[in-house]
């Protein structure tokens, strides 16, 4: 992974440096180049074609986000990761849009960018802590959907288990279809930090396997429509029932 090529596109010269030695301190990254607005960004992606391209958003002479829908013209292999200060879920939406491979918040610079970066070089998609839970607080409480990936399983049970005591607390059910291995680390994790028996015994707190839940709406190695809708919404209804909140 070291032999990928990046390039930096921030207009400021500190942070450009603080991102050079944590890629080739953490990452151990040697090929690294540098562009300090917009228009020098799009002229050495299309010159040098970069295997990956970190993108400020606020940037001189052509905002980050006019300059990705160029990049993506001149250097369309090149994976864009936008790492910038903001944070707001329309932004995050639309850098998606555009066809960003990541998206780090410069907070998190510091625990995510090299995790990011490996997650996007191996083709899967990366926003940070920061984005999602902005992006959270914009969604009614009661219900959304949220779509995130990670690079390792502690990551994932956290925040899992974070969401999960989070509506337990609040009196409502919550319902975790997973493997078995993830399945016995959230529950360990939550009886660690908190006593989830009574919500068990209330069936509240609702444990399924994956493959064996996926099975019962499978027609000829395809998910079959009707049988998702009715398993899980059977499955939602008999959960909302036994929620002890206003609107479970």
């Amino acid at each position: 992974m070291p032999s990928n090529s990046i390039l930096i596109i921030d207009d400021f010269a500190d942070f450009r440096r603080f991102v050079v030695l944590t890629l080739r301190r953490k990452g151990r990254f040697k090929n690294i180049h540098q562009a300090s607005d917009g228009l020098e960004g799009v002229r050495q992606a299309a010159r040098l074609l970069p295997d990956l391209i970190l993108l400020d958003i606020g940037l001189p002479k052509l905002s980050g986000i006019e300059a990705a829908r160029q990049i993506c013209k001149v250097s369309p292999n090149s994976k864009i990761v936008f790492f910038t200060l903001e944070s707001s879920a329309e932004v995050v939406q639309e850098a998606f849009g555009l066809g960003a491979h990541g998206y780090v918040v410069k907070v998190d610079a510091e625990n995510e960018l090299i995790p990011a970066i490996q997650a996007v070089l191996q083709g899967k998609q990366f926003v940070s802590r920061a984005a999602r839970a902005r992006a959270s607080k914009r969604h009614d409480e009661h219900a959304f959907h949220e779509l995130a990936s990670y690079g390792d399983d502690a990551t994932l049970v956290d925040d899992f288990v974070r969401f999960i005591e989070a509506a337990l607390r609040a009196g409502n059910p919550a319902i975790v279809i997973a493997t078995e291995a993830h399945r016995s680390a959230i529950l360990q994790s939550l009886q660690s930090r908190w006593d989830v028996t009574e919500a068990m015994k209330e069936g509240r707190f609702i444990s399924l396997d994956a493959s064996d839940t996926i099975a019962t709406f499978m027609v000829d190695d395809l998910p079959d429509s009707v049988k998702v809708s009715t398993a899980v919404g059977d499955l939602v209804r008999k959960a909302a029932q036994i929620g002890k909140s206003e609107r479970p």
